[in-house]
């Protein structure tokens, strides 16, 4: 298959295979040895892909996902030439830049963080990383589309309504109160002051 499409492109796509573990929707159970991925990373390689994309799997414990996940990425790295990427729980720059840092990836590639802020990464750029809405690792957005529904993100309401036009100022202005300091009220607060009202957010704790 790569051979293939090496061929019919000329070589002038980059071919990127994806290596993914045991998936919680595969009802056969069938999965990759743990051993067998540096072997597979290398003839892949020498097949002639561009590099191999690690992603972690989805389980109600998303830090040991991330620690099994780096495990395994710097096993392929010791064991194998071919360049590495990797997505899943990488939700803040720094993070990422750490392991370029490191050596233990070629490059990070992201997923859910465009999902709650699609300028994350322009915000990188600026220099305005403080401003990034991060991504709560609810799965969310995973959870809806595997139920056939439209995706939607816990911190990003626009996600999917995005050529929709926002509400522009209003003719009466009002004063709000806004009952809780989650996301849902954060959000209001934000929306409601670009439209002119006046309000504030009035919550259990003394933080947001």
């Amino acid at each position: 298959i790569v051979q293939a499409i090496k061929e019919s492109t000329q070589g002038r796509i980059p071919i990127m295979v994806k290596l993914y573990g045991k998936d919680p929707e595969n009802f056969e159970g069938t999965k990759i040895d743990e051993e067998e991925f540096p072997q597979i990373a290398t003839a892949l390689y020498h097949a002639g892909v561009s590099s191999v994309h690690l992603s972690t799997n989805y389980s109600a414990d998303p830090e040991k996902d991330r620690r099994k996940l780096l495990q395994l990425t710097r096993r392929i790295r010791e064991m194998s030439p071919v360049k590495i990427s990797i997505a899943g729980n990488i939700f803040h720059p720094d993070e990422g830049e750490q392991l370029l840092k490191e050596g233990v990836v070629d490059f990070i590639e992201l997923g859910r963080p465009l999902l709650a802020d699609p300028d994350f990464v322009k915000k990188v750029y600026e220099g305005a990383e403080s401003t990034i809405r991060p991504c709560l690792n609810c799965n969310r957005c995973r959870f809806e589309t595997a139920q056939k529904r439209p995706i939607k993100c816990t911190v990003n309401p626009f996600l999917g309504r995005e050529a929709a036009e926002e509400p522009g100022e209003s003719n009466h202005r009002k004063k709000v109160a806004i009952i809780g300091g989650g996301p849902a009220g954060i959000q209001a607060a934000i929306q409601l002051s670009k439209m002119g009202h006046q309000g504030g957010i009035f919550a259990k704790e003394d933080r947001l």
